[in-house]
């Protein structure tokens, strides 16, 4: 779409984010297309964030405007969204293709002590 626009010269500010989506959505759409089992546990992120803030690239989980913007403009000039699915399998595809990596994570053993205490916490 970002050729088509600059070749056509169309000028001007456009948002380009998807449809609106869940964390839920995302998350469920990758262990579908994965084929993993997972047993999933949301945590609430005012409760997790004082305890653990280092998401590396995930995206603020309490951004005021995180995917609040509307794409409506740049759909009038042609923008099409691919599926999630597609997306999904495509970057799953990327992953497995390129060359192993560290991540960058919280750890297991943290992980677990971070389930115990949200688990035993009073509700």
């Amino acid at each position: 779409w970002v050729v088509q626009v600059v070749e056509a010269k169309i000028f001007g500010v456009y948002n380009v984010a998807g449809p609106r989506r869940t964390m839920g959505d995302l998350v469920g759409c990758c262990v579908e297309r994965s084929g993993v089992r997972v047993d999933l546990e949301w945590v609430d992120a005012d409760w997790l964030l004082p305890r653990y803030s280092d998401f590396g690239d995930v995206p603020p989980l309490r951004s005021a405007g995180y995917q609040r913007c509307s794409s409506a403009r740049a759909t009038a000039r042609g923008l099409r969204f691919r599926g999630l699915e597609l997306t999904v399998d495509d970057s799953l595809a990327w992953w497995d293709a390129a060359p192993p990596r560290r991540l960058r994570d919280l750890g297991r053993a943290h992980e677990r002590e971070l389930l115990a205490e949200w688990r035993g916490r009073v509700r």
